[in-house]
């Protein structure tokens, strides 16, 4: 395996992305995504933000305490006080 970064890709807050793969039998496959998934301009939908939640924090906190913490932190602006998640993250 062979990794090669080309300097002359524009890189900027978006955050564009570039991937050329070529296989030992020489095929190629070229991806290019000009705003990934979750930046501003290309935002992860609630599902989305579920499921990438739930996959980093279940193996830590477990199923049930996550599903916890995630159900206040969508009240997190409204919330007058964050002390009670904070608890919960403690555990």
């Amino acid at each position: 395996m062979r990794i090669s970064v080309d300097e002359s890709f524009a890189y900027d807050e978006a955050m564009p992305a570039r991937v050329r793969l070529t296989t030992t039998g020489d095929a190629t496959y070229l991806r290019y995504v000009d705003v990934p998934r979750g930046r501003p301009g290309n935002p992860m939908t609630d599902a989305e933000l579920v499921a990438k939640f739930q996959s980093l924090a279940e193996p830590v906190l477990g199923a049930a305490p996550a599903a916890e913490v995630l159900g206040r932190l969508w009240d997190l602006r409204t919330m007058p006080d964050v002390r009670p998640v904070a608890r919960l993250l403690a555990r």
